[in-house]
């Protein structure tokens, strides 16, 4: 039985376009633990966070965008074959926060193959 973990971290800043608009600046932050607990099947939970600031327009605030997600995330993968695995992952919101209007994500599921060459 094995366990892994992980930490990532991102950032982007925006330039503005030549319409006087910039897209908000994001911040990302992942970590998570994995478990194998079979010959085939691994377990994991991550806490996902995203961090987006607001859009401007001429200098000026734009309504209705900036963000505030943090997700937890449980998921199976299960080895298919060498190289090949199917996986499984369930995004639950556990913190949401918009700026007025905004869309924001329910739950979410996530399937998938991976193949490595």
């Amino acid at each position: 039985m094995r366990l892994e973990y992980f930490l990532s971290g991102s950032a982007r800043r925006n330039g503005e376009n030549d319409l006087d608009y910039t897209f908000g600046n994001e911040s990302m932050f992942n970590a998570g633990i994995d478990r194998r607990t079979g010959g085939r099947v691994s377990w994991s939970v991550q806490v996902n966070a995203r961090r987006t600031l607001r859009d401007t327009f001429r200098g000026q605030s734009v309504p209705s965008t900036g963000s505030t997600f943090v997700n937890l995330t449980p998921g199976v993968r299960l080895e298919a074959a060498a190289g090949t695995s199917l996986y499984a992952f369930v995004q639950v919101p556990v913190h949401q926060e918009v700026n007025e209007t905004n869309l924001a994500p329910r739950t979410g599921i996530l399937i998938g193959l991976s193949k490595v060459f």
